[in-house]
């Protein structure tokens, strides 16, 4: 069985609710963060899924993001292998808090929407993953088929917005089912918060999210 190098694969996608690209993500800093004010609109809560989108490794990803109504959220990321989402090789899971704020005229009816991150969780699914991860010696743990590791504030499976503590300036809209996010660019940082809506809709789903 074949599977695709889950370093690399990490090293060139954006993983997280509202980060950019990891091209740029050295040279930006974050806003400081400051979440003792909470701000929640009841249509964002709730779980948000993206379709199986195939990667350009020849893998895939699925995406859910659970947003509570006490101000909570939590990401999963889940790598596949295959381009149907079929076998399951890594899930990183990223959690925080959120605040949601004042009405935009543009785009209309969007909304700000700030993300503190500050938890990340590195989980491997099969033994072809976790000897990859071990033969590395990745982050300096040893590795156990569905045991998350903690990776927050570590660059050793890279300097990646998901492996860090920060704040997301982001704008969403809800319409119905569907959730638009900002649409970031490599120019785009933490700190600077989208002006437009990314194509790539959530739609709300069930909760496969239980840790």
């Amino acid at each position: 069985m074949f599977t695709k190098n889950i370093l690399l694969t990490i090293a060139v996608m954006s993983i997280c609710l509202g980060c950019k690209s990891k091209k740029s993500s050295k040279s930006q800093p974050s806003p400081a963060m400051d979440s003792t004010q909470t701000v929640i609109d009841n249509a964002l809560v709730g779980n948000w899924a993206t379709n199986c989108n195939a990667d350009e490794l020849g893998g895939a990803v699925y995406s859910e993001t659970l947003f509570t109504i006490n101000g909570e959220v939590t990401h999963h990321s889940t790598l596949y292998n295959d381009t149907k989402c079929s076998d399951k090789s890594a899930t990183i899971t990223i959690k925080g808090t959120y605040t949601t704020g004042k009405i935009l005229t543009n785009p209309s009816n969007a909304k700000e929407l700030d993300l503190y991150y500050s938890r990340s969780i590195f989980t491997p699914y099969n033994a072809e993953t976790v000897e990859q991860l071990n033969v590395e010696k990745a982050c300096n743990q040893q590795w156990v088929i569905n045991v998350g590791q903690d990776i927050t504030e570590e660059t050793c499976l890279g300097d990646t917005p998901e492996s860090r503590k920060i704040k997301s300036l982001q704008i969403y809209r809800v319409s119905d089912s569907i959730l638009e996010i900002g649409e970031n660019s490599q120019e785009n940082s933490p700190s600077v918060r989208p002006t437009t809506l990314s194509p790539d809709r959530l739609t709300k789903k069930p909760s496969t999210i239980n840790d």
